[in-house]
C-alpha cells in the first residue's frame, strides 16, 4: 500500500508520539505494572517501532 508524502509524515508523527507514551509508561516508577502488562506494552512499543522504521524506508525509496 503505497502513501502520499502527508500521509506518511503524519503516520511518522503519530508512531512516534505513541513511543514516547509507551516509554513514559514503561519507565513510571509510580505506576507499577504486571508481568503481563509490561509483556504487552514491551510488545506495542516494538510494533510501533517497526512501524517507524517501515515508514522511513518506504520515505527513503520514494524519494
Amino acid at each position: 500500500m503505497t502513501y502520499t508524502l502527508q500521509q506518511e509524515l503524519s503516520i511518522h508523527d503519530l508512531a512516534k508520539d505513541k513511543v514516547r507514551v509507551l516509554h513514559d509508561e514503561l519507565n513510571d516508577k509510580k505506576n507499577q505494572m504486571s508481568d503481563h502488562q509490561r509483556d504487552l506494552t514491551l510488545r506495542e512499543l516494538q510494533r510501533y517501532q517497526e512501524l517507524l522504521y517501515a515508514n522511513r524506508l518506504n520515505r527513503q525509496i520514494n524519494i
